[in-house]
């Protein structure tokens, strides 16, 4: 049974980590707090995502299938990691294959369009250094686009609040280098480079609701900048607070703290910077903040 709705929407995530050390599953917690929900039946292992669809009656993630008699804690990447979509209106096991990697391929870090209709991941292959690619397909896994980037690694592509463009981290070259901010449009063209070069090493970008701002992690702080300008700032916060993503309503941030702990904070509206911050008592990774209608 899932935490009740709340007013902003429900906080998803990966427990255990990182890969193969423990079980690793997918929960979700209220933000107003309580025990977090595992919410994957027995013999499944989320290795990326989760991703709520528009509708918040789903989820998408990827995943390793088990081999017989495989415990949860040993599906790991190997042979190859699918993405698939979990339904929370059917009950338990309810999984659609969305899309089926060949031996040897990963599919990882899912997000949807903001209509739902399109699937935006990462596509590699185990082992090789061989460039990612950044995939468009239809919600249905059909019809894949291959998005032309020039770059080697790419990590965490999220879409813009108008369906318009894709932001994601990446960098040139597997030999080192920093990672750093892009967009480029849904459709392929027009990669632009967000952040500049000697800023850091810029990661896991998220959009707010409103499209004004970019969120994203930058050593072990939360920076963000308005889009209209691209004048990236560190967020007014102490302590570590990285994976910031967007609560749907766009007037708090969700993160992973010490120790890999999600909390929010209330974005402030003024320049006082008198932050609301809350803990939640759970921990894990790879967080997206949802409105869910399931039921």
């Amino acid at each position: 049974t899932l935490p009740e709705p709340t007013a902003h929407g429900l906080i998803a995530f990966i427990t255990g980590s990182p890969i193969g050390s423990r079980p690793r599953s997918i929960a979700v917690i209220s933000p107003e707090g309580g025990e977090p929900v595992q919410i994957l039946p027995d013999g499944v292992a989320a290795l990326s995502g989760p991703s709520w669809a528009p509708d918040g009656r789903s989820l998408i993630f990827g995943r390793s299938h088990c081999l017989p008699g495989q415990a949860t804690s040993e599906c790991v990447p190997g042979a190859s990691i699918s993405l698939v979509e979990y339904d929370l209106t059917k009950g338990s096991d309810v999984i659609r294959d969305v899309v089926v990697s060949s031996e040897g391929e990963f599919a990882m870090w899912p997000d949807w369009s903001p209509d739902g209709s399109r699937i935006a991941f990462i596509r590699g292959t185990a082992g090789q250094q061989a460039p990612f690619e950044l995939v468009v397909v239809d919600a249905d896994g059909l019809h894949p686009a291959v998005l032309e980037t020039n770059l080697a690694v790419m990590v965490g592509p999220d879409w813009s609040p108008d369906g318009g463009r894709i932001t994601f981290s990446g960098r040139a070259s597997w030999d080192g280098g920093r990672n750093q901010i892009y967009t480029i449009d849904a459709d392929g063209g027009d990669l632009r480079q967000a952040t500049p070069i000697d800023l850091g090493n810029a990661v896991l970008p998220a959009w707010s609701p409103d499209g004004d701002r970019l969120a994203f992690t930058l050593g072990d702080a939360i920076w963000w900048t308005p889009t209209a300008l691209w004048d990236p700032r560190p967020f007014p916060v102490t302590g570590r607070r990285t994976d910031a993503v967007f609560s749907p309503d766009g007037t708090r941030l969700a993160f992973l703290g010490d120790g890999q702990q999600l909390g929010w904070i209330v974005i402030p509206l003024d320049r006082t910077y008198e932050l609301d911050e809350q803990l939640l008592e759970a921990h894990g990774s790879e967080l997206d903040w949802g409105v869910s209608s399931a039921t």
